[in-house]
């Protein structure tokens, strides 16, 4: 409800009574058991499509808790898009893809713990998209996926700067398939995202497109040289039919 504040009159009884919450703790280390601080973990209700629920970043020693947890299930997600980008992302338990991340049962009153991760060093993609005469194509999506088509997941995006340029962080050792998608930007004119999409390496179907070894710790490069598609004008016409 609202509350009507009057110059220089306090307004009494302005009370809150507040559920107890749960949280979850754990630790973030990497392969060799060393702590990774300041790397981001958070939580989601109940899925994948479930709403954040609370987020922090680790601490010097690689610990983390997260307070203030409704009863209930989470899936918990430590991830390397923050200041530590070095690392492979994972869900908890042991798991790259959020569909098989294991649930994370929250009770009122208790914090949940050893929600611990151990991260892979990762690799990264990088790469520069221009068009045929050369020219670079700012803003163009670009997409790492473990499989090439629709069996695998992606693994994390990037869109190029003004010089065409791009990186992407956080990728696992190992084969990827890296694309293009000229619609998925949607914060550049129609006009400047009309160019075909290409699988590396020059392939424009998924399942002719090279595999791009990622090697954990090195950068591994992908470049693409766009058509631009054809554009066409439709003018309907309405026309009153008489009932």
């Amino acid at each position: 409800d609202p509350v009507v504040i009057t110059p220089g009159v306090p307004v009494p009884s302005i009370n809150f009574e507040l559920a107890q919450a749960g949280g979850i703790s754990g630790r973030v280390t990497d392969e060799q058991g060393k702590p990774i601080p300041n790397l981001h973990v958070y939580a989601l209700k109940n899925d994948c499509d479930g709403e954040w629920v609370g987020g922090v970043d680790t601490d010097a020693e690689g610990k983390y808790t997260i307070y203030g947890l409704a009863a209930g299930n989470v899936i918990v997600r430590a991830d390397s898009s923050g200041p530590e980008k070095r690392y492979v992302r994972q869900w908890y338990n042991s798991t790259l893809d959020c569909a098989n991340a294991a649930p994370v049962s929250v009770a009122l009153g208790d914090i949940t713990p050893d929600i611990d991760f151990s991260l892979a060093l990762a690799g990264q993609v990088s790469g520069t998209i221009t068009d045929e005469q050369g020219s670079p194509i700012e803003g163009m999506h670009v997409q790492v996926r473990s499989d090439s088509c629709s069996d695998g997941f992606q693994h994390n995006w990037a869109n190029t700067d003004e010089f065409g340029g791009y990186t992407i962080t956080g990728i696992p050792q190992g084969n990827v398939y890296v694309s293009t998608c000229a619609h998925c930007n949607d914060q550049i004119p129609p006009e400047d995202r009309n160019f075909l999409d290409e699988w590396y390496n020059d392939e424009s179907h998924c399942e002719d497109a090279d595999p791009l070894p990622v090697v954990a710790g090195q950068t591994s490069t992908a470049d693409f040289v766009l058509r631009r598609g054809e554009m066409i004008t439709l003018v309907i016409i309405g026309t009153d039919v008489a009932g």
